[in-house]
């Protein structure tokens, strides 16, 4: 079997690894033996010398095709576009060529891509497989042309998935389709395990948080409700693994607060350094506001930490008393309260049960064996 995946990036530091929950389910296929190819279309501006051409590596099992062509930053945005759906175009028949055509391309973010190369390969007897994980599709907050890419992959799809219940209503509320709509989680890497002997006993206990510093994700909440529950307990900490726009806000609040010796911003880390990263702490948070699914919560719970989630999540029905606490989004007091409860309560919880549980539900086995069943049609 001959996949193509289809996500927004390679994973990079300089891109805060966006493209990496993709990449690592290509890399699950291919460590079951499935053929698996990952386009690439590079055309950032050249700021830096770049090659120019095919570029072919490999990324554990998964071929990475490359098509280099660093002048973004040249081109008007409507003659970008242009420019991408003919590189776009180029790039797919030079797979086609080399390794001839996949019998399946499964499509991450189907919303943000245009439909038409893969309607070619579709007529082709290329069977097209979706998943949708786009926080704008579950706002609804689609522009014309997104909502239409998103409706014609609901409609045409030979499989359309999602990650989360909440995002699977808004798909059908955009787009009307009657057809099923099948929810699938993120695969949690093998990376993210318990690991009790690299577990070393302090005095200190770590919550640890991660993600994109946006406004969604309500970090600047998270260190008002931490500093409200544990401020001036230094041996209370919270490190923050992430990147973005809302960084300088977050810095100022932590100095606002006093809080410079208990929080601290780590910055982007690789998928690497975050497991080995979670393994120095004791439980995560995850403060958002929207998530279609939420990603780091699977990742700490299979490393063996509890969870304090918001209910925004794509998965609550797997949070339960064994594995962590719920409380309302946007609710500091009920944050603040939860963090103390898990803090008081952290000897009752099992991190060898917490991580087995999280593999049963979201490992790579699991995982796999649903995604092969629609690809196979079984």
């Amino acid at each position: 079997m001959r996949i193509w995946v289809i996500g927004r990036k390679y994973p990079t530091p300089e891109n805060n690894m966006i493209g990496s929950f993709e990449l690592e389910q290509a890399q699950m296929l291919a460590k079951r033996g499935i053929e698996v190819i990952y386009p690439v279309l590079d055309i950032r501006s050249i700021k830096k010398w770049r090659k120019f051409g095919f570029l072919t590596s490999d990324a554990q099992g998964v071929t990475v095709e490359k098509l280099s062509v660093p002048v973004g930053g040249l081109l008007s945005k409507l003659t970008r576009g242009k420019i991408k759906q003919l590189l776009t175009k180029k790039l797919y028949s030079h797979l086609v060529n080399k390794y001839g055509t996949p019998d399946i391309i499964h499509i991450h973010y189907p919303s943000i891509f245009n439909p038409a190369p893969f309607a070619a390969l579709q007529a082709q007897g290329v069977r097209l497989v979706v998943t949708e994980h786009y926080t704008k599709v579950q706002k609804k907050e689609l522009s014309e042309k997104l909502l239409n890419n998103l409706t014609w992959f609901a409609k045409h799809a030979d499989a359309f998935l999602c990650v989360g219940e909440p995002l699977k209503k808004s798909i059908e509320e955009l787009t009307g389709t009657d057809r099923p709509i099948r929810v699938v989680p993120n695969v949690v890497s093998s990376l993210f395990t318990y690991r009790p002997e690299q577990r070393t006993e302090n005095q200190d206990f770590r919550f640890v948080a991660a993600g994109r510093l946006v406004a969604c994700k309500c970090f600047d909440l998270l260190i008002h409700a931490f500093m409200d529950a544990f401020g001036g307990q230094e041996h209370m900490l919270l490190d923050i693994i992430g990147n973005g726009e809302e960084y300088d806000h977050l810095k100022k609040i932590i100095e606002e607060r006093g809080a410079q010796k208990q929080v601290t911003l780590l910055g982007v880390m690789n998928r690497e350094k975050v497991a080995a990263y979670f393994q120095k702490c004791d439980a995560l948070v995850l403060s958002s506001n929207l998530e279609t699914f939420g990603v780091p919560v699977i990742e700490a719970m299979a490393s063996g930490l509890p969870v304090v989630t918001s209910d925004a999540i794509g998965f609550m029905s797997y949070i339960n008393k064994n594995n962590g606490i719920a409380f309302p989004a946007d609710d500091r007091v009920s944050l603040m309260e939860a963090m103390k409860t898990l803090y008081q309560d952290y000897q009752r919880y099992d991190l060898r049960s917490i991580s087995e549980e999280a593999q049963n539900n979201f490992g790579e086995d699991s995982v796999f064996n649903m995604l092969y069943s629609i690809y196979t049609g079984s």
